[in-house]
């Protein structure tokens, strides 16, 4: 007999099930480097973002039309949310406990992408970062997302780094085999021809044989060169997996800090030891 109380205890389970969602919401990015390359960085980190949290069951992303029309109507601009000090009333206008913002630099050799999440309730707000040697913007966004849902959601695993094997070895291995392969079969075909012409005794076909013999030669040397290139990419590349690059995660130490209270905002500084 089914119990007459279980559509209530189901709605009230799809009830408590979504209050324990998070919404957030992705603002914007700012290219703070005089590196051109980085602005589209700074266009594109939104929605890639977008994509690689949308998968968390436990976050509910806020749609980025809705947020551009909420922005248009308040003459404000995606990016650089965090320096205004409207960024708990925008919060509540677009109905999101979080609001994600953050900045592209390049210093020092380094590509970094900083993410600060404010709680549009109290203002506070933390923040993940994530920096390469070289401009590996889907692996960066792929920690960074990854990371980030370990922050509001307090699952998962945390990644200090990411290797990244780019190098494909396996094949130019297989090149490198092919290739000596045939190199040795057209080197034992240029063997027997030489043979042949040596040992012939009717002029008229050695000039023939001696031809045949000469093509052998120049098609082995070629292979013999092409198998050498392959080998010098297959050294190259195990020598570069064997010290794989890494993108790094690294919690900022000074995060920006905002509190509005009693009609009053108040900035500051959270410092990380």
């Amino acid at each position: 007999m089914k119990n007459p109380l279980f559509p209530l205890f189901l709605c009230l389970a799809i009830l408590q099930s979504a209050g324990a969602q998070t919404s957030i919401a992705i603002v914007g990015f700012e290219n703070r480097s005089n590196w051109m390359f980085l602005d589209s960085w700074a266009e594109k980190i939104p929605d890639y973002l977008q994509h690689e949290l949308s998968g968390d069951p436990e976050l509910v992303l806020v749609e980025r039309t809705h947020l551009k029309a909420v922005f248009e109507e308040q003459a404000l601009k995606l990016s650089g949310l965090a320096d205004s000090a409207r960024v708990l009333e925008v919060g509540q206008l677009i109905s999101a406990q979080y609001m994600l913002t953050g900045t592209v630099d390049r210093e020092e050799g380094w590509i970094r992408i900083q993410a600060n999440v404010i709680n549009t309730k109290t203002g506070k707000v933390f923040a993940e970062k994530v920096q390469s040697r070289e401009p590996h913007l889907d692996e960066m966004i792929s920690l960074l997302g990854r990371n980030l849902k370990v922050q509001l959601t307090g699952q998962g695993t945390y990644y200090p780094k990411m290797k990244i094997h780019r190098y494909p070895l396996i094949p130019f291995l297989g090149i490198t085999a092919g290739c000596g392969l045939i190199t040795v079969w057209l080197n034992h075909s240029y063997t027997v021809k030489r043979q042949d012409y040596q040992s012939a005794s009717d002029m008229v076909k050695i000039e023939d044989l001696y031809r045949s013999a000469n093509r052998s030669y120049q098609a082995r040397n070629w292979m013999l060169g092409v198998t050498g290139a392959a080998f010098c990419g297959t050294l190259y590349c195990w020598m570069k997996n064997s010290s794989p690059e890494e993108i790094l995660a690294a919690d900022t130490r000074i995060i920006p800090m905002f509190t509005y209270q009693r009609g009053e905002t108040q900035v500051g500084f959270q410092i990380r030891f």
